[in-house]
């Protein structure tokens, strides 16, 4: 009997590496995925806008604002008005407030819209500031479908004066091709472009106007 229960404890010695090497194996097994933020640039010409920047005048992009508890390197979701999840393997390849930051800066460049775009206000003088601030950044489940809500407010002042030029605040949705995580980067860029086009031609129109004032 006791020989038998030494074997029985051997054997259980001789698993635990073992049982020990496939749990580690499953855990390093499982993929992390890292997303950004990127603004679809389609380069149009405005009716009866010369070629050059649509709005001339320098811009600085200030510091993104966000709400701490969307701040994270990790992917939100929610299936509920009530509760808030993190994907545990789906991050963002920056924290959210640089990567806002770059997808505004990178899509302001590429479009043209202005003279010069300021990451850093080393970089040049502008003359005027874009301001933003996010109140909520997430992926929203439902059975029949998946959607990408954002929350935001955009502002522009102007640097000397600090007067607001120009503002707009948006909170929409965009439902997912698929429920799958992978599409939630795509959605936020398709809302966060449209709504800063529909800002930025109002500013254009603006500007333009106090050009031929001048």
């Amino acid at each position: 009997m006791k020989h038998l229960k030494r074997i029985e404890i051997m054997a259980f010695v001789i698993l635990i590496p073992f049982l020990l090497s496939l749990l580690t194996g499953c855990m390093s097994s499982v993929r992390k995925n890292y997303f950004q933020l990127s603004l679809p640039v389609e380069v149009k010409g405005m009716p009866g806008k010369k070629p050059g920047p649509l709005i001339e005048r320098t811009v600085l992009i200030q510091p993104v604002k966000m709400e701490e508890i969307y701040n994270d390197y990790r992917l939100i979701y929610r299936s509920s008005p009530y509760k808030l999840d993190y994907y545990s393997y789906n991050y963002w390849v920056k924290r959210p407030d640089y990567v806002i930051k770059d997808a505004i800066s990178d899509y302001l460049v590429k479009r043209g819209w202005f003279t010069r775009v300021f990451e850093d206000l080393s970089e040049g003088d502008p003359q005027w500031l874009l301001k933003s601030t996010v109140q909520v950044m997430e992926e929203y489940d439902t059975p029949q479908y998946w959607t990408a809500h954002l929350k935001m407010k955009i502002e522009i002042r102007s640097f000397k004066t600090n007067e607001v030029v120009g503002f707009h605040s948006f909170d929409r949705t965009v439902p997912l091709p698929r429920k799958k995580v992978e599409d939630l980067p795509e959605g936020l860029s398709k809302i966060m472009k449209e709504e800063l086009e529909k800002m930025l031609i109002k500013l254009m129109d603006l500007d333009s106007e106090i050009q031929h004032q001048l």
